[in-house]
């Protein structure tokens, strides 16, 4: 049987080598440096999500597993919702001026932005040079919860010293904030788009590098409490936390974290400095330590999502698979712990995953006991080494899935957004953000949908990257 960190490694690796730095994979647009155990101790450019995700992929495996009778649960999927659209009126607002490639908007009205709230969505947005030219405008848009589009700022993406293009992405924004992080890419025949982190300020249009605060190379990890959780791109993907222009330093690698909806605690998980895996439940004031989950791991779990604010869904299974065994082989399930179950590592469970379900991989909380879930579909063939195309969109409730119906795409962006589920089709496996939009927002209960943002007109086949890149390049939603 193969190595579990032999298996995560080349899982990992595999993902990387396709969608490094990719914004697509994760609502919070995280990317960070993948650190490789044992004899083979390298570096390589990855999402913050990928650890996780990867993992949840290949069953949620560890090598101490259990292998206790799980008693069936009754899967019935809701009917799939009748879909709307809502308008939202837009009397007495200034429209911008128009721009080949970018979709109708308006101007910002003062203080708009420290108004916002749930549900509002800051976005970048790319259009070619009016000039004709290399480069190309990276418009800073911010959408209300009922579709109205908003100018913030227009940024020239002209290269810099001679240097290639340059575009800005958005990664994370909390509304009623002006700074957003952002990933600043270079484009040019030969580069692979790959770029750094920096901090936007949304009423100057300046762009920081946060390499002068934080040193090369440092991955973004979301926001808990009043802190930004980084990884440290020189110390093996270490977990580290800025606050109030202060650094403080944990002993978690790969690490991901997440706040829970009522922003209290929050969960990170990752590895120690001996590679032995290890989630923590922390204060998110004082990040102390409140619960460990060394049997909730050692029990063959992996934490997904917040469930409630004082509960976490987990996929556990009865251990790592043989090369090539399908998934199903090893008893997937999803479990509920409560805070207070995690340390004995004995959870309840929600549902066993079977033929037709969706693998466990990107997903965002909605609301309490709602995850949205974009993933491949399970088989009785299903390994895994999956194929990261051809996803469908889920809602899982209460224990049920329900598809939401989509128009077929490659892959999904996904996020939950002040009860609604924001949904981005990629329409290229491959690539950083290849495909680029529509932004979708979904209501859950009524199946009411909203066009956020559209594909740029006459476009089929929008791409986010090269000279010719046109369309939504990344946002981030207000919870």
């Amino acid at each position: 049987m193969p190595d579990l960190e032999d298996l995560l490694s080349d899982a990992w690796r595999d993902r990387t080598e396709a969608v490094a730095g990719d914004p697509g994979l994760d609502p919070g647009n995280l990317a960070f440096r993948v650190r490789r155990r044992r004899t083979r101790r390298h570096v390589l450019q990855a999402t913050v999500s990928l650890p996780v995700v990867a993992a949840l992929a290949l069953g949620a495996w560890t090598l101490a597993g259990r292998t206790a009778e799980v008693p069936p649960v009754t899967q019935t999927p809701a009917p799939s919702p009748t879909w709307t659209v809502s308008q939202e009126p837009t009397a007495g607002l200034v429209p911008a001026p128009a721009v080949p490639g970018l979709p109708d908007r308006f101007l910002m009205p003062d203080g708009l932005l420290a108004r916002t709230g749930p549900g509002w969505v800051l976005a970048t947005y790319a259009a070619p040079d009016p000039s004709g030219g290399d480069s190309a405008i990276d418009a800073v848009l911010l959408v209300s919860p009922g579709g109205v589009v908003y100018q913030v700022a227009l940024l020239d993406g002209a290269p810099a010293d001679g240097g290639a293009p340059q575009q800005v992405e958005i990664v994370d924004w909390q509304p009623g904030s002006s700074t957003a992080i952002v990933m600043q890419r270079s484009y040019a025949p030969g580069l692979d788009g790959l770029g750094t982190y920096a901090r936007l300020d949304l009423t100057s249009g300046t762009v920081s590098p946060v390499e002068k605060e934080l040193g090369s190379v440092p991955g973004y990890g979301g926001r808990v409490g009043g802190a930004e959780a980084w990884t440290d791109g020189t110390d093996n993907s270490r977990l580290q936390f800025v606050a109030d222009g202060q650094v403080v330093r944990t002993d978690l690698y790969l690490a991901t974290v997440r706040a829970s909806p009522d922003g209290s605690t929050f969960w990170a998980f990752g590895e120690d400095a001996s590679g032995d895996r290890r989630l923590e439940v922390l204060d998110a004031a004082t990040r102390e330590v409140l619960e460990t989950g060394d049997a909730f791991v050692a029990a063959g779990c992996w934490p997904v999502q917040w469930w409630t604010a004082c509960s976490i869904l987990a996929e556990c299974s009865d251990g790592p698979p043989s090369d090539g065994e399908p998934i199903l082989q090893t008893h997937p399930r999803l479990e509920v712990f409560g805070l207070d179950e995690i340390a004995a590592g004995s959870g309840t469970l929600l549902r066993t995953l079977r033929v037709g379900d969706p693998v466990v991989a990107d997903t965002a909380r909605v609301a309490d006991r709602t995850v949205v879930i974009a993933a491949q579909t399970l088989t009785d063939r299903t390994t895994g080494r999956l194929d990261w195309c051809g996803q469908q969109v889920h809602l899982l409730t209460n224990g049920a899935f329900t598809p939401l119906p989509l128009r077929a795409a490659d892959r999904f962006h996904v996020a939950g957004a002040d009860g609604r589920v924001l949904v981005e089709p990629i329409t290229h496996c491959e690539g950083m953000n290849a495909g680029a939009g529509p932004l979708l927002a979904i209501d859950p209960a009524t199946g009411a949908t909203t066009t956020l943002l559209d594909v740029p007109p006459g476009v089929e086949d929008p791409r986010a990257f090269g000279t010719d890149r046109r369309g939504l390049t990344g946002w981030s939603a207000g919870p």
